[in-house]
């Protein structure tokens, strides 16, 4: 199959160097807002960006494999893969390491895996190819929306033991955003919604330390030293950075005062050395992302390609949600939820499982681009032949395979 030779592939450039600046960046960061902790607990100052280092590398490989599978594949397997990642949150119940009463990763000795982040991939891989292949009875029967509530009502009760409520939260965003792209009528989301509503409520009420949180994230100054103290440090450290930040290397919140600065907080340490313009810059760079993502996804629907598609419109909803709550609860405008700043913030899980999912991106860009029809390649799942109709290839004929809708320079 051409179109999946790497070799003579054309990356969407811009994309590619946008990530690639991001994950730049987050390595910096990740020394300097680490480089205390690391040395204090570890006696390396080097530990995190070792390990960081590794998972890119891991990433990078993991990325290039997908690259290669047929986007029918991911149709076919997505049941699979769902049930590998349920298998995993079963798992880490039994054999996880425990870190702050959380019993979330998988020790693999380089780092710990976290399964969690598997499942928002294999969520968004699952859905777009369930929804690629039963568009019409979504849209025409609420049953075909409620046979999902077998297998992510599991899933959500697997990551409340563990417990991960913000992983919950995060993944039943990305469920709605995706069943209202899929065109899924109003009234169903009233017999979803609600329910979630009213068993995301219990949940809060039933824990303690979640209404901690949520007093302590209305008025941090109530508990200064005990549940308000990092959302204050937190603060304290944006202040600092005024316009132009205390630069790099000189943060001081990072000197064992903010817990957490390398991961979830690592934004803070960030606003410190680079001040607000350099937050303007971060902010601007991954609106640029997220635009581009969405340009990618209305591009693969007008080709046809409708899992990729929503693919990747998955991939937005996720990228856009995890910066908006990491920023959001940085800057004390949401509670923590304990997710990682994408491609930025330290965790190894992560950053493997956006770069493996934004591989699959860039493949749809790639072939919705130079191929407009997936008709009559391996990219296409015959059974939707039964849910859309696929105009066939105008200009050029599946055995030429000359790019379309871009010039060379693209």
């Amino acid at each position: 199959m051409p179109q999946s030779s790497v070799s003579d592939s054309k990356l969407d450039n811009p994309l590619l160097v946008m990530l690639i600046a991001i994950a730049f960046l987050g390595v910096v960061m990740l020394f300097s807002a680490s480089v205390a902790f690391a040395e204090e607990r570890y006696g390396n100052p080097f530990f995190f960006v070792i390990r960081q280092s590794v998972a890119m590398g891991i990433g990078l490989i993991a990325g290039y494999v997908v690259y290669q599978i047929p986007l029918s594949n991911w149709i076919q397997r997505r049941g699979l893969l769902l049930l590998f990642s349920l298998s995993l949150l079963i798992l880490v119940l039994i054999v996880g390491v425990e870190i702050n009463g959380s019993k979330r990763w998988i020790p693999l000795g380089i780092f710990n895996f976290q399964p969690a982040e598997l499942m928002k991939f294999s969520v968004i891989v699952f859905m777009a190819g369930y929804l690629t292949l039963h568009r019409s009875e979504v849209s025409e029967s609420f049953t075909a929306v409620l046979r999902l509530a077998l297998p992510f009502g599991f899933m959500a009760l697997l990551l409340i033991l563990e417990p991960d409520f913000g992983s919950v939260l995060l993944i039943a965003m990305i469920l709605i955003g995706m069943l209202l792209i899929s065109g899924a009528p109003a009234r169903h989301f009233v017999y979803t919604i609600i329910p979630m509503i009213g068993i995301l409520a219990l949940l809060v009420l039933m824990e303690p330390y979640r209404i901690s949180r949520l007093t302590s994230f209305f008025d941090p100054w109530q508990d200064p030293y005990g549940s308000g103290y990092q959302l204050i440090q937190a603060i304290l450290a944006q202040g600092s950075g005024g316009w132009t930040g205390v630069g790099l290397g000189n943060s001081v919140q990072k000197m064992l005062y903010l817990p957490d600065a390398h991961t979830d907080f690592i934004f803070s340490i960030f606003a410190e050395e680079f001040g607000f313009l350099g937050v303007m810059g971060l902010v601007i760079l991954y609106l640029a992302v997220i635009y581009r993502l969405f340009r990618i996804a209305a591009q693969a629907k007008a080709a046809n390609y409708h899992f990729g598609a929503l693919y990747v419109y998955g991939v937005s909803f996720w990228f856009v949600l995890q910066v908006g709550i990491n920023m959001g609860a940085n800057l004390g405008l949401i509670p923590t939820k304990g997710l990682t700043l994408p491609l930025f913030s330290y965790g190894g899980s992560s950053m493997i499982l956006f770069m493996l999912a934004f591989a699959i991106v860039l493949k749809v860009e790639h072939l919705s681009r130079f191929y407009p029809n997936p008709k009559h390649s391996d990219d296409y799942d015959r059974r939707q032949d039964k849910e859309f109709e696929v105009a066939e290839p105008s200009v050029v004929e599946a055995s030429v395979r000359r790019p379309l809708g871009r010039s060379k320079k693209t």
